[in-house]
C-alpha cells in the first residue's frame, strides 16, 4: 500500500507571533497523532503541515502569494485533515471549500481518519 498523504487544514494567521506559535504547535500535535496512528495501524501515513513550513516568517513577507503552493500541495494529497477550530478561520474554511471542490476526503479527527484509512485498506 502506498503512503497516504494527509493535508492539514486550519488556523494559522492571527495578530502576533505567539498566537500563530499555537496555531502550529495544534498542528504539530495533529501530526503526531497521525503518525501513530500510522505506526499502531502499520500503514505510511504521512501528514502534509504548512504551517511548520512558515512558522517563523510571520510579518517578514506576504503569506498571500503562498495560497497557491498551499492548493498545489492539498491537490496531492489523499485525505484533508481539519485542525481544530478551522472553522473560525478565513484560510481553513477556504481550504475547507476547495477540498471540497477538489472532492477530496475530508476528516476532522482521528477516529475519521481510521475509518478512512480501514475503507482504503477494504478496497
Amino acid at each position: 500500500m502506498k503512503p497516504i498523504l494527509i493535508y492539514l487544514a486550519g488556523p494559522f494567521r492571527a495578530e502576533h507571533a505567539w498566537a500563530v506559535e499555537l496555531n502550529v504547535r495544534r498542528a504539530e500535535h495533529a501530526m503526531i497523532d497521525i503518525l501513530r496512528l500510522g505506526i499502531e495501524l502499520d500503514v505510511s501515513l504521512m501528514p502534509v503541515c504548512v504551517h511548520t513550513m512558515f512558522r517563523h516568517f510571520h510579518g517578514a513577507i506576504p503569506l498571500a502569494p503562498i495560497s497557491a503552493g498551499d492548493i498545489e500541495l492539498m491537490s496531492r494529497c489523499d485525505v484533508v485533515f481539519m485542525l481544530d477550530q478551522w472553522a473560525n478561520s478565513r484560510g481553513a474554511s477556504d481550504e475547507y471549500l476547495r477540498a471540497r471542490s477538489m472532492k477530496k476526503h475530508i476528516v476532522g479527527d482521528i477516529g475519521e481518519l481510521r475509518q478512512y484509512v480501514d475503507d482504503v485498506r477494504e478496497g
